[in-house]
């Protein structure tokens, strides 16, 4: 199958591009900086453009059967449009070519089903805060595929917190919400590319929101300990808000693990 991949420089799609021309897919990717890509295949075409231009996306679309959507959402302070932007012009060059697959990526994060996974500070500060405008991006998204005619067969992934583990194949999916698991609130770059992948192949989740996580994931502990790494990429405010978030979060896990 031919497949069009926005987002195949980020953490998700480096993970999509090896692991679907494993499955015998061909990929064309957009990308502003094609550099970016780390990966080289026979089976990849690269485009070097935006997401944001619709001529971009339609050059990138054409003759494909299929279009995965795994943009990031950077946090910022300010109102983005990158990636809600970025799916209407996939969607209209879609129906331009009568093109009827399409998986995106969201967040769980927006889905209010998933706060009995969620702890008082991700809700109250991290949520409310941080990630306010980011998560707003990912809200206009869905509401817009919601609101769709179903000549495009979407599935919107909802996935929790995303890690750096190796692929291990073990994930859980469940439509509406995350999958009720102990552990529920991680999955990998790997395994996200894997789900989406399977729900690809094997047509599954049409018209579905559907939440994924890993069920063999990192501990939490080693998690908080990698959102902490990930924050130095942010401005200084931002870091510092986090960084006492989380290192407040582990000694509020440890109290009640061992008093």
């Amino acid at each position: 199958m031919k497949v069009a991949v926005f987002g195949a420089t980020g953490g998700t799609g480096t993970q999509i591009l090896p692991q679907a021309i494993e499955r015998g897919h061909h990929i064309v990717a957009l990308a502003r900086n094609p550099s970016a890509l780390n990966y080289s295949s026979e089976d990849v075409t690269v485009i070097k453009g935006d997401v944001g231009n619709i001529d971009d996306v339609r050059n990138t679309v054409r003759d494909c059967e299929a279009v995965i959507v795994a943009l990031g959402v950077a946090p910022t302070s300010k109102p983005t449009y990158v990636l809600s932007n970025g799916v209407k012009n996939v969607v209209a060059c879609m129906k331009e070519f009568n093109i009827k697959r399409l998986i995106v990526v969201t967040t769980a994060g927006i889905n209010h089903k998933n706060e009995q996974h969620t702890n008082f500070i991700y809700r109250h500060f991290v949520r409310r805060y941080i990630l306010r405008e980011s998560y707003t991006d990912h809200t206009r998204v869905e509401k817009f595929l919601e609101q769709n005619d179903s000549s495009i067969e979407w599935t919107i992934v909802q996935s929790p917190y995303i890690t750096g583990d190796a692929l291990s194949r073990k994930v859980a999916t469940k439509v509406g919400e995350l999958p009720d698991m102990k552990n529920q609130m991680v999955v990998s770059y790997a395994d996200l590319a894997y789900g989406m992948l399977e729900m690809l192949d094997n047509n599954t989740f049409v018209l579905e929101k559907v939440g994924i996580a890993s069920t063999d994931p990192a501990t939490s502990l080693r998690t908080m300990f990698q959102v902490i790494y990930n924050t130095f990429i942010l401005p200084n405010k931002q870091r510092l808000i986090i960084v006492l978030l989380v290192l407040l979060f582990i000694w509020i896990e440890i109290r009640l693990n061992f008093y």
